[in-house]
């Protein structure tokens, strides 16, 4: 479970950095900086608590009053993952339809290390 909670963490700074790049604004800045204090906070986490969290009880609870229960992993891999796909892919649409020229080889540059050369 840590390894999924770990690596959806480092790729939500990449894709931060991502969007800061093409912000006027300081406060996307100061959010990437915020996280990136996460993510050292994150590597010097003690692996054994990560995987403790996995298995421990959290709630959610939204503001018109509902409730969700469930593990940390559930909350990593239903919760958290989905949220932060959803907020990349609006992001990328606002940035499109504002005329900034973003394409699939933006949003999958890792892929290019498996180009054939």
């Amino acid at each position: 479970m840590n390894c999924c909670v770990i690596r959806s963490a480092l790729l939500l700074f990449r894709s931060c950095a991502f969007i800061a790049l093409f912000s006027t604004s300081a406060q996307p800045v100061c959010r990437l900086r915020r996280g990136l204090e996460e993510k050292v906070l994150l590597a010097s986490a003690d692996p054994a608590q990560v995987d403790d969290g996995a298995q421990r009880q959290i709630s959610i609870e939204l503001a018109d009053g509902l409730t969700f229960d469930m593990t940390g992993n559930e909350y990593a891999v239903n919760w958290v993952i989905p949220q932060f796909y959803f907020h990349l892919v609006t992001a990328y649409s606002i940035l499109r339809h504002n005329g900034v020229p973003l394409g699939k080889a933006d949003y999958v540059p890792h892929m290019f290390a498996y180009l054939r050369q």
